[in-house]
């Protein structure tokens, strides 16, 4: 495999690292005022939920004239930007919603919301090595919106042969990139082969930003809904979907995913390694305690959590991953309840 293609990053993978197989609700309160208001709000988010910001910014600005900027990028990293950085920033949204309680709570944030969800699927093109073996071969043909295939039985074997690719996000800046790795490692102890890990991990690189699939890439492990927006833009694009065991998305497999360990960088250049342990792929959302623009931000953190007919919940379900729960609301801890502001707690439950 030609590590050219690739910006190189060491990724140490933590020792704890183990290879055992085992395994109230509030009620919907007022939208976001209709009433034109001037002013800004600032969102830093997970690059995966660009699409959903982008419908959510139109449609509360729309509503009330309030202009919501928003900065898609890897969650680590925009972490990084709103601590370190000090960047100004009103609402902070990651794809792991332990980010908040790693990092912002308690000197740059107070509460954090468990918002949406997903699961991690492999994707490929057409013309990727092996394309054809991929799916399983018993179940249906990929035909999106109606079917998506599960991986074959030994999808794994194809990925490990030589001159196979599998690119990958940078696991210190996004949790994309910890959670492919994860996913890897907990294939080992799934599938019970001592070496799979090694062996997935041998073709395995970090990509570039102008890496693609296709190109620079022939598989990767990616976030289903971003996966089916890419199937939906291309025709050449499939995904499969892995076992429950290993795509981080079943509250059943909680125990078995914290299995999978993962050492990346801390915030700050001088903060030691953090062990990321794998977790359901749960995406969170906070206000920041500085946050310039407070009461615009509360506004649309109304309306990005409304269950109301053309507001948040249903932008979400259209263009972002799938809520926590079907209907709403979105989830918090017993003790991050209290400190929710009085705007927003009819909008979530306590379900963490």
């Amino acid at each position: 495999m030609s590590r050219g293609l690739f910006r190189t990053v060491g990724l140490t993978i933590a020792s704890a690292w183990l290879f055992s197989s085992s395994a109230g609700v509030g009620a919907q309160a007022a939208s976001a005022p209709q009433a034109a208001a001037s002013g800004e709000v600032i969102v830093y988010h997970a690059g995966s939920l660009t699409a959903m910001f982008d419908s959510m910014a139109e449609a509360f600005g729309k509503a009330t004239g309030i202009k919501v900027t928003h900065r898609g990028m890897g969650s680590v990293e925009a972490a990084r930007r709103v601590t370190v950085g000090r960047e100004p920033c009103d609402i902070y949204a990651s794809a792991d919603y332990r980010n908040i309680d790693a990092w912002l709570k308690p000197t740059y944030a107070d509460f954090n919301v468990a918002f949406a969800q997903t699961a991690m699927v492999l994707t490929y093109l057409t013309s990727s090595p092996h394309a054809e073996s991929i799916a399983d071969p018993a179940g249906p043909a990929f035909a999106l919106p109606a079917t998506v295939p599960n991986a074959a039985a030994n999808w794994y074997s194809y990925l490990t042969q030589r001159g196979v690719r599998i690119g990958g996000s940078d696991p210190s800046a996004d949790p994309g990139g910890y959670r492919g790795v994860m996913v890897m490692q907990l294939a080992q102890s799934f599938y019970r082969i001592p070496t799979l890990y090694e062996d997935l991990h041998r073709n395995y690189a970090v990509m570039a930003q102008t890496d693609r699939l296709g190109a620079n890439v022939d598989y990767q492990f990616s976030y289903e809904h971003s996966a089916k927006a890419s199937a939906a833009r291309d025709p050449n694009f499939r995904y499969v979907r892995l076992p429950r065991e290993i795509d981080l998305s079943s509250p059943a497999q909680e125990a078995r995913y914290s299995q999978a360990v993962l050492s990346i960088a801390g915030l700050a250049p001088t903060d030691p390694q953090f062990s990321m342990r794998g977790t359901r792929a749960l995406f969170g959302l906070t206000l920041l305690k500085n946050a310039p623009n407070r009461e615009a931000a509360i506004r649309f953190l109304q309306f990005m959590l409304s269950t109301r007919p053309g507001e948040g919940l249903s932008l979400q379900t259209a263009f972002g991953p799938e809520p926590v729960a079907p209907n709403g609301p979105a989830v918090v801890t017993k003790d991050d309840f209290p400190r929710i502001p009085s705007a927003l707690s009819p909008l979530v439950k306590i379900g963490l």
